[in-house]
């Protein structure tokens, strides 16, 4: 197959996996850290905003899109108030893992639910 595989709000793990496929692909991302992961083991990537990348230059090259659009609770593109809870997170897998009520569940989906809207 020939032409580009567009990898919007990329990582690591699709661009391999696309990689091992023979397949060409080309990452774009606004997050500094995941674009210096991405370059740091060889990966073409644009560190750019996906909803206002000019594109046009892409027309006619792109053959397949990936698009990953980060959980926005945890993520920079969105209000981050998951990051505050992760050991809750962890707590709750813990307590799921061993058959208990994951009460901190509850309490992480308090935390970042509705009362407090994306920024």
């Amino acid at each position: 197959m020939t032409g580009l595989v567009l990898d919007l709000f990329c990582g690591v793990g699709v661009a391999v996996g696309l990689r091992a496929l023979g397949l060409e692909e080309v990452g774009i991302d606004a997050d500094p850290a995941v674009c210096a992961t991405r370059r740091a083991v060889g990966l073409a990537t644009v560190r750019a905003d996906v909803a206002r990348y000019p594109a046009g230059h892409l027309a006619g090259r792109v053959r397949g899109l990936w698009a990953s659009p980060p959980c926005p609770v945890f993520s920079s593109a969105g209000n981050g108030h998951g990051r505050h809870v992760l050991d809750l997170l962890g707590a709750a897998a813990a307590d799921q893992l061993a058959g208990r009520p994951p009460l901190a569940a509850a309490i992480v989906a308090a935390l970042i639910g509705a009362d407090h809207p994306a920024t």
